[in-house]
């Protein structure tokens, strides 16, 4: 077995990881915080979906004008 072949699931494999929404979130994006708010915001139950969430909103209140 080869270091690599755990990248290699089939796709009926039930271990798969499966998007949780409609749209698979496959486009990372990073930004720059202290070490402070990087623990703090870990700390958070859910802070990735609420993010998700907020930047939503922020979308549509500066480029979709409503």
């Amino acid at each position: 077995m080869s270091n690599n072949s755990y990248r290699h699931f089939k796709k009926e494999n039930p271990w798969r990881w499966k998007p949780v929404g409609e749209q698979p979130l496959d486009s990372p994006l990073t930004i720059r915080l202290t070490k402070e708010k990087k623990e703090q915001i870990k700390k958070v139950p859910g802070w990735q979906g609420l993010l998700r969430a907020y930047i939503d909103e922020l979308i549509k209140s500066n480029i979709d004008g409503t």
